[in-house]
């Protein structure tokens, strides 16, 4: 038997608030080995990110038939938000390492990288990132969330 109980009543800073219909959505995965094993925080992610898809009319297009903007190659760690630089063109990339295990995340973006460096969250310089042509290396700590400027041309 499996049983789901959904619970909150809090007095403030609304009283009211809650009251109504709720829609909840929940998924169960059975699955061995551990939640590593599985790969259940990348299920996760695909199960709370819907694919948004859009129509295009059919075209000849120069990018062939599939493109990566970006990806990235280490067991644990996901790519989890590509953005442009609050204060320039240079983009941020927020990585995280979901495992509990300490690595390296090798990224590849589809542009080729001038340069690299670790920030804060507020895009603050830090340590540089080794780079060639078209990857960055960064090494991750157990379950750190890290943003890298990159400097692309």
């Amino acid at each position: 038997m499996l049983r789901l109980s959904l619970l909150r009543s809090p007095l403030w800073p609304d009283s009211l608030a809650d009251r109504g219909p709720q829609h909840f959505r929940f998924a169960l995965y059975p699955h061995t080995g551990d939640w590593r094993v599985a790969g259940t925080e990348r299920l996760a992610a695909e199960y709370n990110t819907p694919l948004l898809a859009a129509a295009e009319s059919p075209h000849a297009g120069g990018l062939g038939h599939d493109v990566s903007f970006a990806s990235v190659d280490a067991p644990g760690a996901e790519l989890a938000w590509v953005k442009r630089a609050e204060d320039s063109d240079a983009l941020i990339l927020r990585l995280v390492e979901w495992s509990g295990r300490p690595g390296t995340a090798i990224v590849t973006l589809r542009s080729q990288i001038r340069s690299a460096h670790k920030s804060n969250f507020l895009e603050d310089p830090g340590e540089a990132v080794p780079v060639t042509a078209h990857t960055l290396r960064v090494r991750l700590r157990p379950y750190e969330i890290a943003t890298v400027v990159v400097e692309v041309r």
